[in-house]
């Protein structure tokens, strides 16, 4: 059964159930107002005794009236009986449609009074009966009324109510399932469309929205999600097809090397050594790509748990990491205490990748200089500055400016250091002019928090790598590191590639 059947039945149902309940209400009410009804049937049918004699004696000619008077007169469910003499008739002991007269029937009509309805039963059967006087002569008009009648009615009301209940119930059945059907048309809609990017796969379908109510705002998450899956897809493509181009050349430069070294005389050859040279850089290019997209792949996400880190302080554990290249450039560092809420791990890859990129362009024995303050890090090179041609293009994956193709490197760094901000809400961005590039992430900081303890993740540099590096490079009074200290540490650490311009 589908949704709209589902809907309808529920309706007919529910209307089934309402109509049933206000049924047995009056029902019940009926029942109760039965008794009195039947009282004011007999009053009132007996206050027409004498209209009804005038015409019964009007269509009945000579002696034959009376006969006609004797008869029992039926007005709707009121037999009445007129008596001449109610006296006469209780000393003979006629028996009448109320049965027979007792003396104290016979005293209340002769003294001009009307004997209340009481139930009163004759050969088993129950009546209402109501007593009166008729005439000046001392006559007596008889009211009954049977229970039959009341039972009747109230079984004639039960089936009207029922048939009222069962046509309730289908009325509303259809009408809910027309409504239902005209409601959930948006909803057939999404089917049908899904169907089809299902068939398909065209992920650029979209589904109108007609409506501003629920319905309307689910089409319209579905659009954001379709919209949102397009881009994945799309991203996710052009990263397999970006991957498998990169990859094409070291792979086959590496089989040439390969096939070279495993020819005889290849071994007795004196480039051998530059050969086995060239296999190892094509190697660690290959390993650096990996690691590169599965970086891509892993901080591209909302970081799964995420603590509070002093971003300072993974500032100054990378910067004491980077190793001999702080020999050759300078790092200056102006850090302010700063608590942000994110992924150790992620936050140190976007800070090495935005440092090594600096290094990578700046003039050996130029300085590079960080600062943060507030949430905002900028980390500014001495290079030639980015073309305004190539500005729009750096954070994407695999860029390389004709500049740096000349360089080692993915082209994946800066595209890190972007998914690595928007996953922790934050944004990426650059400037640039002929004297240098200032690389600039803004993350959202934990309020409160700015002289926080340090986190799990950069507490346990804070006694090796992170003092190592801001004893290696040096404060003046005011917390800036001079612009002649000597950055970072000789321990060894993870690799911070130098990040091609992308």
């Amino acid at each position: 059964m589908n949704l709209r059947s589902r809907l309808g039945v529920l309706s007919a149902v529910t209307a089934a159930a309402s109509t049933l309940a206000v049924s047995a209400a009056l029902l019940v009410a009926d029942a109760r107002a039965a008794v009195p009804r039947a009282d004011a049937s007999l009053v009132a049918a007996a206050a027409q005794s004498d209209q009804v004699a005038r015409a019964v004696k009007s269509r009945s000619d000579g002696p034959d009236a009376a006969i006609a008077l004797d008869k029992p007169l039926t007005v709707g469910d009121v037999t009445l009986e007129l008596l001449p003499s109610a006296a006469a008739a209780a000393d003979a002991g006629t028996s009448t449609i109320a049965g027979r007269l007792t003396a104290q029937d016979v005293e209340a009509v002769r003294g001009g009074q009307a004997v209340a309805p009481d139930w009163r039963t004759v050969d088993g059967a129950r009546y209402r009966v109501h007593l009166t006087p008729f005439g000046a002569s001392g006559g007596m008009v008889v009211a009954v009324w049977p229970a039959s009648a009341g039972a009747r009615a109230e079984r004639e009301l039960a089936l009207r109510l029922g048939l009222l209940v069962v046509v309730a119930a289908l009325i509303a059945g259809l009408l809910g399932r027309a409504v239902a059907r005209r409601a959930l048309a948006p909803v057939a809609r999404l089917q049908a469309t899904a169907e089809q990017i299902t068939a398909t796969g065209d992920l650029g379908r979209r589904i109108p929205v007609t409506e501003a109510d629920e319905v309307g705002r689910l089409t319209a998450t579905v659009n954001a999600m379709l919209a949102s899956l397009e881009v994945s897809v799309t991203a996710q493509r052009q990263l397999v097809a970006d991957a498998s181009h990169e990859l094409r050349t070291p792979l086959t430069v590496l089989r040439t090397n390969l096939d070279l070294l495993a020819e005889p005389p290849a071994l007795d050859d004196p480039e051998a050594p530059e050969l086995v040279a060239q296999a190892r850089r094509q190697v660690t290019e290959l390993t650096e790509l990996v690691a590169d997209l599965v970086s891509l792949a892993r901080y591209g996400r909302t970081p799964q748990a995420p603590q509070d880190v002093r971003l300072d302080e993974v500032v100054a554990s990378v910067v004491a990491r980077q190793g001999d290249r702080t020999d050759r450039h300078p790092v200056v560092l102006d850090l302010a205490p700063t608590v942000v809420r994110g992924e150790p791990e992620a936050l140190q890859r976007l800070v090495s990748n935005l440092v090594a990129n600096a290094i990578a362009w700046s003039p050996p024995g130029a300085p590079v200089t960080v600062r943060l303050r507030d949430g905002r890090l900028d980390v500014e090179d001495a290079g030639p500055g980015i073309p305004d041609a190539d500005l729009p293009h750096v954070f994407e994956r695999f860029y390389r400016s004709p500049a740096a193709r000349s360089k080692p490197g993915s082209g994946l760094g800066l595209a890190i250091v972007q998914q690595v901000a928007e996953s922790h809400r934050g944004t990426a961005g650059v400037t640039s002019s002929p004297g240098g590039s200032t690389f600039t992430v803004e993350l959202p900081t934990v309020d409160g928090q700015a002289t926080a303890p340090a986190s799990d993740a950069s507490a346990s540099d804070e006694d090796g790598t992170a003092r190592a590096a801001r004893d290696a490079v040096g404060s003046t009074p005011d917390g800036r590191a001079p612009g002649s200290g000597e950055a970072g540490s000789r321990q060894p650490g993870p690799r911070a590639d130098e990040r091609e311009r992308a």
